[in-house]
């Protein structure tokens, strides 16, 4: 007869520790780092336009897809900046992937043009090519077109996903849902992205 009440106590238990590894509670929260470096270091980190600090630096999926936002700053979501002094900028629009692996890039600095050309890098999985390619003057307007166009075809999404995060946010607020089902429904909303 002792062994029945064991049984019983255990079968919760072991259902409780094993149901986050099940539904990936844990691996989503909107306090994920994202690592990013820079070579040179010391580069100033811009997200929404608002200086975070300089590199190495982490920041945060809430810093860079803020569940409220200016509509008038929507082409900036999710983008990150980096500039520093005597340097061309560097952006890049960071997926939900890319938290893991973080972002490494190296700046086109004037005191350092030629050794920079050939290994301009962000190694992120999206996009290598398309940060290692734009080392010239020229490129970089090339590589903000099509992203502006991008930015442009999504723009009607912008307004309804803004909405639906928003919407979200006010779930949680009110205590409507946990934390968990806010941070999983707002990783599918961003993943649309």
């Amino acid at each position: 007869m002792p062994k029945q009440p064991l049984i019983r106590l255990a079968a919760p238990i072991l259902l409780l520790t094993q149901l986050p590894a099940c539904t990936g509670i844990g691996g989503v929260s909107g306090e994920m780092p994202l690592r990013i470096e820079s070579e040179p270091s010391g580069a100033t980190v811009y997200v929404m336009d608002e200086a975070l600090g300089v590199t190495p630096l982490e920041v945060t999926q809430n810093q860079l897809y803020p569940a409220a936002y200016d509509a008038g700053k929507a082409d900036l979501y999710g983008k990150i900046v980096i500039r520093k002094p005597a340097c061309e900028p560097f952006s890049q629009r960071i997926k939900y992937q890319d938290f893991p692996k973080g972002l490494q890039a190296t700046l086109n600095c004037s005191d350092r043009a030629q050794p920079s050309k050939g290994s301009a890098t962000a190694e992120t999985a999206p996009a290598p090519e398309q940060s290692s390619q734009p080392v010239d003057a020229p490129p970089p307007e090339q590589r903000t077109k099509p992203v502006e166009s991008a930015v442009a075809e999504t723009q009607p999404a912008n307004p309804s996903i803004k909405a639906r995060l928003q919407r979200l946010d006010n779930l949680r607020s009110e205590a409507l849902i946990s934390e968990e089902e806010y941070q999983a429904a707002r990783k599918r909303i961003l993943d649309e992205l």
